[in-house]
């Protein structure tokens, strides 16, 4: 009876342990569309205008090789993407045609950018991968995003004009910028834009290109600045005029907008005070 109780035993443990490796092998001889990893890793913050990186990982864990593989990473809106040499991207989209991607491996991307926008924005980049398995003919898809908040800007922004003004009067636009990070910053541009019925006479310092572009090769850490612009205004009774100014940063060969603010006040018309006289 013992013999038999341990042959029976020995025989069940056989058959669990064939069953399980019949199950094991059935488990990795399919495709598991879960088995393949898209990330996106990025600062959960950053200084508008200032350089960061974004990698991208596609890891295939799966036990077969993945055919046709292509990602398509897209910047977020207002963002700039650059190069291995820092040059300007023309597009906030980027593909890659990576082709096969074998059982067990991984790829990277590495991508620099860089954000514009007010401090407590949101900016979200998304990826979008598509592939065919190799024992398979269906195209699976899978998607990923990453969101970084606007910690901070580079300089700030304090545009100024009287709130109401006569048509026809003279009227000053100051601007107050000062460099809020740790660092000097180099080839900035600073470019106004006049409302329609302005008419331009000086500024303090002078434009370097038209009457409203500024150039800054040179602003250091914590150092400040003030432009004055000078003009006429005319328009309509209760008529808004907006101006509005842009803070640019180079980056290869291009400037990039970093930062906006603007400004928009009311026009009055004056008075007209007519003298009558009554004869008689």
């Amino acid at each position: 009876d013992k013999i038999r109780l341990m042959k029976r035993t020995v025989l069940g443990l056989f058959a669990i342990l064939i069953f399980g490796l019949a199950v094991f092998l059935l488990y990795q001889s399919r495709f598991k569309e879960g088995r393949v990893d898209l990330t996106i890793e990025a600062p959960e913050k950053a200084r508008a205008g200032q350089e960061f990186e974004y990698k991208i990982s596609i890891e295939n864990k799966n036990n077969f090789d993945l055919r046709g593989v292509r990602l398509s990473f897209s910047l977020p809106e207002g963002s700039l993407g650059l190069d291995e040499a820092g040059q300007p991207l023309n597009s906030l989209i980027k593909n890659f045609d990576i082709g096969d991607l074998e059982s067990r491996a991984k790829k990277e991307f590495v991508l620099k950018a860089v954000l514009a926008g007010e401090k407590g924005e949101i900016k979200k980049a998304k990826a979008a991968l598509s592939y065919n398995p190799s024992n398979l003919s269906s195209t699976f898809r899978k998607n990923a995003e990453a969101a970084t908040e606007i910690s901070d800007v580079l300089a700030s922004f304090d545009l100024s004009a009287p709130p109401n003004i006569l048509s026809g009067q003279k009227i000053g636009v100051s601007l107050d910028l000062r460099n809020e990070t740790e660092n000097d910053l180099n080839d900035l541009e600073i470019v106004f834009s006049y409302p329609e019925g302005f008419s331009f006479e000086k500024a303090a310092p002078a434009p370097d290109q038209k009457n409203n572009v500024f150039s800054l090769p040179l602003l250091k850490k914590g150092e400040g600045l003030r432009i004055n612009i000078e003009g006429l205004i005319f328009g309509f009774e209760k008529e808004g005029k907006r101006f509005s100014v842009v803070l640019r940063k180079k980056f290869g060969s291009r400037f990039f907008d970093v930062q906006k603010s603007q400004i928009t006040f009311s026009v009055s018309t004056p008075l007209l005070i007519a003298d009558v006289s009554l004869d008689g």
